[in-house]
């Protein structure tokens, strides 16, 4: 006879279940949903090809664009996302589900031309143009154009509003830099050989297919101070640059057209304790530097995630994601009891099955 699921069992399940549909990001998501992560907020006249999510105000001027690429990754977030206000942007959405542009702050001076938007604030000379989705304006709307169609009832719009729910969903700054503190604490696997100029680069993975290089303190500071940078990545699948510098120049030249390459979709560059980075050439990778003001004065084949952004003639250009950042950890303090709670229900379950089997 089949017994009954115990109670503290199934309240452990449902619970999950119940938070499945709109959890929060982890870092390794972040990484593969945004080319753009400014915790703080910035500046901007200059392409970023993906998603962006902004912590702040942002202030756009002439070429200041998101979303050019086609399509977009999946995600439940917008387009652009700016937990303040922005202005002389275009967003344009290209091949994605979701929502053009959420602003919990105004719009002004803007495009979108997919995908319609939130705006908590007020708008001024907006267009919302494309026929994917209609707008909302939470206060007034001066020139602006609602081509995509107006939206009155937020609560009555489910795209809207699962738009906006996303966009505070994930606490940014905790995941990252979480994240961003883990991957630090990682042991070196792999070398670097100075030759005069030129910095070699060596990968050996782990077992998960993992290389970390360190770049921390004086040799950091040579390396990074290159002019060459040279890579033989082997097999490895994730590639992990710790450096502890807190001021980070960067004006290499990647060898090989390496910047594009593999390093695009694999490399993670985390400067867990700089506060300012600066990029001169075409550089290849994402960039994690959540404590740092970030200026980029050549692209970027990667994904920024930093805490204020001042790009200014360089472009982030798209590259899907493909390392594993993945730390896998025993569960978090304050889940423990619930899963003592439901191993002592299994424990009395299996005792009631033997005492009714015994009594047969």
């Amino acid at each position: 006879m089949r017994l009954p699921l115990p109670l503290p069992i199934f309240a452990l399940l449902f619970c999950g279940a119940a938070h499945a549909g709109f959890a929060p990001l982890n870092g390794q998501q972040v990484l593969q949903q945004f080319n753009l992560v400014a915790l703080s907020g910035g500046s901007s006249s200059t392409h970023v090809h993906g998603r962006g999510w902004i912590g702040g105000n942002f202030v756009g001027s002439s070429g200041a664009e998101f979303a050019n690429d086609s399509p977009i990754p999946v995600s439940n977030y917008a387009a652009l996302t700016v937990m303040g206000s922005v202005g002389n942007v275009t967003v344009n959405n290209n091949g994605s589900a979701a929502v053009g542009v959420v602003a919990t702050g105004n719009l002004s001076s803007a495009t979108v031309n997919n995908g319609g938007g939130v705006v908590q604030g007020s708008t001024n000379g907006v267009n919302f143009n494309g026929s994917t989705g209609g707008a909302y304006v939470g206060g007034s709307a001066t020139a602006t154009n609602f081509n995509s169609g107006k939206v009155t009832n937020l609560a009555g719009d489910a795209k809207l509003q699962s738009a906006l729910n996303a966009a505070s969903s994930t606490d940014m700054r905790a995941v990252m830099g979480g994240l961003s503190s883990q991957l630090a604490a990682l042991a070196a696997t792999s070398s670097i050989a100075m030759q005069g100029s030129k910095a070699v680069f060596t990968a050996v993975a782990d077992a998960t297919g993992r290389a970390v290089f360190n770049l921390n303190g004086g040799f950091g500071a040579q390396v990074l101070g290159a002019s060459e940078f040279e890579f033989n990545l082997g097999n490895a699948s994730t590639v992990i640059f710790n450096s502890d510098l807190t001021s980070v120049v960067v004006g290499a030249n990647f060898l090989g057209g390496s910047a594009s390459g593999a390093l695009a979709h694999e490399a993670v560059w985390n400067f867990n304790k700089a506060t300012s980075v600066t990029i001169n050439n075409n550089f290849g990778g994402t960039i994690l530097a959540t404590q740092a003001s970030f200026k980029n004065m050549a692209d970027i084949e990667g994904s920024v995630i930093v805490d204020t952004l001042n790009s200014s003639g360089a472009q982030v250009h798209l590259y899907s994601f493909t390392g594993d950042v993945t730390m896998h950890k025993l569960p978090e303090p304050a889940s423990l009891p619930l899963v003592a709670v439901a191993l002592a229900g299994l424990a009395w379950g299996r005792r009631r099955a033997g005492s009714s089997a015994r009594v047969r």
